[in-house]
């Protein structure tokens, strides 16, 4: 029953978005805008005595949100399901809006709308599992697939993801612009381009984020981590022949270019 209940509130979420889309375009809709391309989310975990720990899923940036629905994985070798420790309620987010019937298998799903916008500051707690920790070396982190994030204004957003080991990483559709540079100041190169084995890239100043390559088709293929590093080099050479567009993005820059694998 669960279950169902959560795949109507997945059409309701998607219908919601669809109505905003329209009275922004074609109503003149006025809203305050999200200032962002992308929602931010950190996952935190603290001790609570013996193997339990809680990891909490913070706010970086959410602003002006209205709707989404999120995924989350975890090996069950490494981490036991014990709970729903706590959701934020004064922002609609309650417990029946949580799908943990796969809680066992390492899968969690949450699906959240709400009437009107919802903001949070830096920091504040989305919400928090329980777990009996089975091994010092886990990460818990969402499914490429199913990562619907929509503001008030109907756009569909990105979701910048910083897991409980420090490492970042970016959801979201394919670029929509081949020379998109925001906010940089930044030089760098791509080389060998066109390429076969490998590719590496060159900045002009220390860069953290994540190095995403994007089919033609918009599938994310490659996803790389960014550790305050000037020059990276990673390998393609698993990747069919073809054109693809590599995307450089943190915070404050997003980087874009086309490559082609022969």
């Amino acid at each position: 029953m669960e279950a169902i209940t959560l795949d109507v509130i997945s059409i309701q979420l998607r219908m919601r978005y669809l109505l905003v889309s329209f009275f922004s375009i074609c109503c003149l809709f006025s809203i305050n805008a999200q200032t962002s391309e992308y929602v931010g989310l950190n996952m935190k975990i603290s001790e609570m005595g013996g193997d339990t720990v809680r990891a909490t899923l913070t706010t970086d940036y959410f602003e002006n949100m209205i709707a989404f629905e999120f995924n989350l994985n975890w090996n069950p070798s490494e981490l036991e399901f014990v709970d729903l420790d706590y959701t934020k309620t004064d922002i609609g987010l309650r417990p029946d809006l949580f799908n943990l019937d796969n809680a066992d298998e390492g899968r969690a799903r949450i699906i959240w709308s709400t009437a009107g916008c919802e903001t949070m500051t830096e920091g504040d707690s989305l919400f928090s599992f329980i777990f009996i920790q089975k091994s010092d070396d886990f990460v818990i982190i969402p499914p490429p697939e199913q990562m619907l994030f929509y503001d008030c204004e109907g756009n569909e957003l990105r979701m910048e993801y910083v897991d409980n080991r420090g490492e970042k990483t970016f959801f979201g559709g394919a670029p929509t612009s081949l020379n998109e540079v925001t906010n940089s100041g930044i030089e760098w190169s791509i080389f060998p381009n066109p390429t076969s084995d490998y590719i590496s890239l060159e900045f002009s100043q220390a860069v953290s984020g994540s190095l995403v390559i994007y089919s033609s088709s918009g599938k994310r293929v490659l996803s790389k981590p960014l550790h305050n590093t000037v020059n990276v080099s990673t390998d393609i050479s698993h990747l069919p022949a073809g054109q693809y567009v590599l995307e450089v993005m943190d915070n404050n820059l997003r980087l874009q270019k086309p490559i082609i694998i022969h």
